[in-house]
């Protein structure tokens, strides 16, 4: 892999993992190393929680797939229109309900709809802006070892004094 896109690949899978840790979502593991058995060239695997209200996990999980984008756009601006990001922000609409088919969708609710998915981006971008130190810690280090578990990633989170974050729930 072509160290420029390992990178910026190290970065995407960062930002996952420390949006899930800060969200207090459980993660098993985070790598770097392509996996062919899933046809990716990197992967990220995060445990479930449970979280009330279900639409709260939702929200985080929507978040979770977006952070990924937003680390790699702020680590290299440049990167992100040309790798895989893109399949994660599809999840996300979709998760958001901004996905598939829009039929039967009045303007109004298309406009509620655009509204949510803009406050989700924007606290996505606040959330790695925040944990900025942290995920730069978990991307050097996945450049060093290629994978990292769960409990290696928390820690990482404590020793860079990685916050927890309690988003504002959209009504």
């Amino acid at each position: 892999m072509a160290k420029r896109l390992r990178k910026s690949t190290a970065y995407h899978e960062a930002g996952h993992a420390v949006a899930a840790i800060a969200q207090r979502l459980g993660v098993e593991s985070v790598s770097i190393i392509p996996d062919q058995s899933r046809g990716t060239i990197e992967w990220f695997s995060a445990g479930h929680v449970n979280l009330e209200p279900p639409l709260d996990y939702g929200i985080r999980c929507i978040i979770v797939s977006l952070a990924g984008s937003a680390a790699q756009k702020r680590h290299a601006p440049t990167s992100v229109g040309r790798f895989r990001g893109k399949s994660d922000v599809e999840m996300a609409r979709s998760l958001a309900g901004l996905g598939g088919d829009q039929t039967g969708v009045d303007d109004a609710m298309r406009v509620l709809m655009e509204e949510r998915w803009n406050w989700l981006v924007a606290r996505t971008r606040e959330l790695v802006d925040m944990q900025w130190k942290v995920i730069d810690s978990v991307a050097n280090r996945l450049l060093e070892t290629g994978e990292l578990t769960g409990s290696e990633v928390r820690s990482i989170f404590r020793q860079c004094g990685g916050i927890y974050w309690d988003m504002p729930i959209l009504v």
